[in-house]
């Protein structure tokens, strides 16, 4: 899958259950931005993902809340046409001073369908889609490096670990 470009960061606040986040979320959860901007309950969110994702995702989320480990799901997304978008949201829980969890943050990426031509491999895909920010950033240095990196990656056969390079500047 490949990147389309509409990209959601949140944070949800787990004490209060409101998740408050960017209009690329608003968009592909097909919620009203001044809603998500001001925070909605993860409830709202929840509903809009596909019936047979939503088991794993709660899983996923509810071992990462316990864990603290970061977190890293591809789901399917339903809108009101009952049209899909695939996803990839990676996120955090953080805790407070007392060792609760307190936050949730993350971002989610609106994915092309899935097709014979994706890549599978998800750091692939995002090196992909960062090399094209780092182009229309005009920053070529940076665009330079992902290019040496997507290559490396497209080259890689399942399973098989890049050597390690290091760059010095």
């Amino acid at each position: 899958m490949v990147a389309t470009g509409e990209t959601g960061s949140y944070c949800w606040n787990l004490i209060t259950n409101t998740v408050m986040a960017n209009a690329g979320m608003a968009s592909i959860f097909d919620l009203p931005a001044a809603l998500v901007r001001e925070g909605l309950p993860i409830e709202r969110f929840i509903e809009k993902i596909h019936a047979a994702d939503r088991g794993a995702v709660a899983k996923a989320i509810h071992d990462a809340i316990v864990t603290g480990a970061p977190y890293h799901q591809n789901y399917r997304v339903i809108d009101p046409n009952g049209e899909t978008t695939h996803v990839m949201a990676y996120g955090q829980c953080f805790r407070d001073n007392t060792g609760m969890p307190s936050h949730y943050v993350g971002m989610i990426f609106a994915m092309a369908s899935p097709g014979p031509e994706s890549p599978a491999d998800p750091l692939l895909m995002l090196c992909r889609t960062a090399q094209s920010y780092a182009k229309s950033a005009r920053n070529g240095s940076v665009s330079e490096l992902l290019e040496e990196a997507v290559a490396r990656l497209s080259q890689a056969q399942p399973g098989e670990r890049l050597a390690k390079s290091v760059t010095r500047h």
